[in-house]
């Protein structure tokens, strides 16, 4: 069996609370608008896909290698932004200011991974929150 894997940073509610005030302030509600809820709030790291459980145990210790080297990150709020596929809007996204500490543990992670097989990202990270997902027009 396989499962659906990222590895990500969870933020502290308090601060998903101001960015989803501060997303309400500029964009308001809309009914045809479906927002990410609060609690799929986080910024993905790296992607897998579908993994095999037999992994998982592996993965985790891998993630703890790289997590107990690290200390608390303080990342600044940039800007919101697209991310575009085929010339339409597909995600409204609140991005960070780059940081040299996060980019460190993405490569670190990266580099774990690939020693049990994952593909490592070939795209430059950019540090997101994902807040609603286009679909369609």
């Amino acid at each position: 069996m396989t499962s659906r894997l990222f590895i990500a940073l969870e933020i502290p509610e308090d601060l998903l609370d101001e960015f989803i005030e501060i997303r309400d302030e500029i964009y308001g509600s809309c009914e045809r608008v479906k927002w990410e809820p609060k609690e799929k709030l986080h910024i993905t790291l790296k992607f897998l896909g579908d993994t095999p459980e037999s992994l998982e145990k592996t993965i985790l210790e891998k993630i703890e290698k790289v997590v107990n080297k690290s200390s608390h990150i303080n990342l600044n709020f940039s800007k919101f932004g697209l991310f575009f596929r085929d010339n339409s809007p597909k995600i409204l996204w609140a991005g960070f200011k780059h940081s040299e500490q996060l980019i460190k543990i993405v490569n670190e992670i990266e580099d774990e991974m690939e020693t049990i097989g994952f593909k490592k990202e070939k795209r430059k990270f950019k540090s997101h929150l994902t807040f609603l997902r286009l679909r369609g027009r």
